[in-house]
């Protein structure tokens, strides 16, 4: 392979828990889709037989009572700039564990490029509305499609995002599409919403035309305002 191709890189190791997790979803899972949706070129997770943490306490897959809290180890590897622009995010997801970070050099016909800086996460002032129709019963890597959407967003630290699953509609090839009665269609349209600073929708679009198919992505400009229940702080 020419010489060329050598790219200083960094190889990251995060050590957790098995039976932690992050909003609902277990932790190495959560990190796992974290690194997947920022192009990250490559992870593992595996998870060990025994291992003590920073308690001393002991942990083994022959204690019964402790088998939920295995340690699990997840390694990846990619060019500097895009291992370091997803630090931050690590630190948080990750907490009490640990995460070692070793230079190295990354050998590769193809090399990805770093990915745009994101946007912080404050939302004021102008903004974009975007959204996606698409239909129930498209898939990407074998999951529902819009779920997978969901999975990306919360990953890019998209501020929130709402699915509407349709009762009515019809597309480009005019066929009407509709709810029925003890009748489960898997055809229904299905709406994603997201409002968002214009940096972060622009951060999106590569992601969108990998994991769209078929469908409408409609993006209009709008304003933020902010109104929160009465007595309850801004």
């Amino acid at each position: 392979m020419s010489v060329k191709n050598r790219v200083p890189a960094l190889k990251v190791t995060i050590y957790v828990c098995d039976g932690e997790s992050h909003r609902g979803v277990p932790l190495s899972a959560a990190i796992l889709n974290f690194l997947f949706y920022r192009g990250i070129a490559n992870a593992v997770a595996t998870r060990g037989s025994a291992g003590f943490g920073t308690d001393h306490k002991l942990r083994s897959s022959s204690f019964v009572e402790l088998s939920d809290r295995l340690p699990v180890t997840i390694q990846f590897l990619d060019v500097q700039e895009k291992v370091l622009a997803c630090m931050d995010k690590l630190q948080e997801l990750v907490g009490d564990g640990t995460i070692e970070i070793q230079e190295t050099t990354l050998l590769s016909r193809t090399i990805a490029q770093p990915p745009a800086k994101p946007a912080a996460a404050h939302l004021a002032g102008p903004a974009y509305v975007m959204q996606i129709f698409i239909r129930e019963s498209d898939r990407w890597n074998g999951i529902p499609l819009h779920q997978a959407l969901v999975d990306a967003f919360r990953s890019n630290d998209v501020s929130g995002v709402t699915v509407s699953r349709g009762i009515l509609g019809y597309g480009v090839k005019k066929e009407i599409h509709r709810e029925r009665a003890f009748h489960l269609s898997s055809d229904l349209p299905i709406v994603l919403s997201v409002v968002e600073q214009p940096e972060k929708i622009a951060q999106l679009t590569p992601l969108l035309d990998r994991m769209i198919e078929k469908g409408l992505v409609v993006v209009s400009e709008a304003t933020i305002v902010a109104y929160s229940h009465r007595g309850a702080p801004v």
